[in-house]
């Protein structure tokens, strides 16, 4: 169970729990927020006011997802206040002598990540704007200077863009969040860049991902997790054609929230975006076409039926087809 209450005007989610206390405060922004040519600038804010926090015994981190940025903490109580009050500190005095440096560990941050096969979805479904530049590296970090931080930063890191959650029944003693007036922003529309559904891709990459739209209900994390449960068995276990299947639900994609254990959901959710299965197949799996009606019968869920043929231009090295 849980309750709601305020702290300085920002929504207060509280959820009792055992062990130490966790708390994450959340803003309504993120990289389906930005444009092509200012990609990366949320992630760089977030680096910007986690940068004066030292090494400590507590854990603290922060997170930039497709339409939320989350700095969040485990500790004491007063290790949880503290940790707020100073996010809160940076966010109005960030500190810009940090730029380049924020910048360049960034840029070796992209590097030095590997890649998931998931990560290529975003853009064929949405283009080359809003949550698909999930699929694009931080390119924008080159032209951002002092003033797009400040300029975004007094946008979209205010109090009624925020919400906070805490692993608690009662808000610590002493807990200001000192952020700036503003509004609550709405996520971005989800566009999309195929004429038509359900419609498939060749990347070369030795893996079949196939992925959904679909209502953000508890119906939907259990049928994909039963899915995958299905083809780990008739893939890998009795077909040896599979290494792995996984299931990757991803709320926040599309809808502006991510469901975690230990928080409430911070924001009303409607649908999410599913990448129902992620199979890594060995080289004599041979023809994709022999799981093409598993996946037309997954997108009977919520993809609209076409029975349109012809290929489809995409701003990518392939050409997708309808199925």
């Amino acid at each position: 169970m849980y309750r709601q209450t305020e702290v300085d005007g920002v929504p207060t989610l509280l959820s009792p729990m055992p062990g130490p206390m966790a708390a994450g405060l959340i803003f309504r922004v993120g990289r389906a927020d930005e444009t092509l040519a200012r990609t990366g600038i949320t992630h760089l804010i977030e680096h910007l006011a986690l940068h004066g926090h030292a090494p400590t015994d507590y854990h603290f981190n922060g997170t930039t997802g497709a339409v939320n940025t989350h700095f969040l903490i485990q500790g004491s109580e007063s290790e949880v206040v503290g940790f707020l009050h100073a996010v809160c500190a940076a966010l109005a005095d960030l500190p810009m002598s940090r730029l380049e440096t924020e910048k360049a560990i960034l840029r070796t941050e992209e590097s030095s990540a590997s890649r998931s096969v998931n990560e290529s979805m975003p853009v064929w479904r949405y283009g080359a704007a809003g949550h698909g530049l999930l699929s694009y590296p931080e390119w924008g970090l080159h032209r951002i200077g002092p003033q797009d931080v400040l300029d975004w930063t007094r946008t979209w890191f205010t109090r009624e863009n925020a919400v906070l959650w805490m692993t608690s029944d009662h808000v610590p003693a002493g807990l200001r969040l000192t952020l700036p007036e503003g509004r609550r922003m709405p996520v971005p529309a989800a566009t999309s860049a195929l004429p038509a559904t359900p419609a498939f891709y060749a990347e070369g990459s030795k893996a079949v991902v196939m992925e959904a739209t679909v209502r953000h209900r508890g119906a939907a994390t259990i049928y994909s997790g039963v899915l995958e449960r299905e083809l780990f068995r008739s893939l890998r276990q009795e077909g040896g054609f599979s290494y792995t299947t996984t299931q990757a639900p991803t709320a926040d994609a599309v809808t502006g929230t991510r469901r975690s254990p230990r928080s409430p959901t911070p924001y009303p959710t409607s649908r999410m975006r599913c990448s129902a299965v992620s199979s890594t197949f060995s080289p004599n799996f041979g023809s994709v076409s022999s799981i093409r009606p598993m996946s037309r019968q997954c997108a009977e869920s919520d993809w609209r039926r076409s029975t349109t043929r012809t290929p489809m231009r995409m701003p990518c090295p392939v050409t997708p087809r309808i199925c």
